[in-house]
């Protein structure tokens, strides 16, 4: 039996939400805002969410990222991934509007985590994923969404709106490029592009 190759367990594609569920996300996330403006907790939220979508961060590395970690200037934080290894995360506008919107109402404390729960103290992994599941609820989107969703979401539409695949492999912080090779299978649409491009027969 030594000598029998074992069979090989087959790759579960990663769940990814299209474009029109994130905008779902975004407008309930709004939403909550416009319901209570005072509400701080709901701006950190949709900041939360925006960040996830914009970087492609690990729920982990979101969680531990402090405010010394965010460089203002170049749009980007500095996040701790597997291994103890740093990278940086870069920012869109909407991203960084929101992070921005965020510190402004953050409560003034001596806890440096970015991201805070009501008592003013680091908001914690289950914290979040509590508060995006709520949203996702409330946007009607009735499939499990999780923040590796988002970061699998981020990959897939960086695919699909033509990023280069060792691009994507170094923001996600991947060690291996096969890791992040993946996302080809699920991005359906550089799929469709590259096969009507190339085939020969129309």
């Amino acid at each position: 039996m030594d000598n029998v190759p074992s069979v090989k367990n087959g790759r579960m594609l990663p769940s990814v939400l299209n474009l029109s569920e994130m905008d779902q996300i975004f407008e309930a996330a709004q939403r909550r805002i416009a319901s209570d403006p005072l509400n701080w907790h709901y701006v950190r939220d949709l900041a939360i969410i925006e960040l996830f979508y914009a970087t492609g961060m690990r729920l982990d590395e979101l969680v531990k990222s402090n405010l010394a970690d965010y460089d203002q200037d170049n749009k980007r934080i500095l996040v701790t991934g597997k291994g103890n290894k740093q990278r940086y995360v870069f920012l869109n506008d909407s991203a960084r509007e929101a992070l921005e919107r965020y510190l402004k109402c953050r409560p003034k404390t001596k806890n440096q985590a970015i991201f805070l729960n009501r008592f003013a103290q680091r908001f914690s992994r289950r914290g979040v994923e509590i508060m995006l599941d709520k949203v996702i609820a409330e946007a009607g989107i009735i499939h499990h969404a999780s923040p590796h969703t988002l970061r699998h979401t981020f990959a897939t539409h960086l695919l699909d709106g033509g990023a280069d695949l060792q691009i994507i492999k170094n923001l996600l912080g991947h060690e291996s490029l096969s890791t992040t090779q993946i996302y080809l299978n699920t991005s359906q649409q550089r799929q469709r592009e590259v096969y009507d491009k190339a085939h020969p027969r129309e």
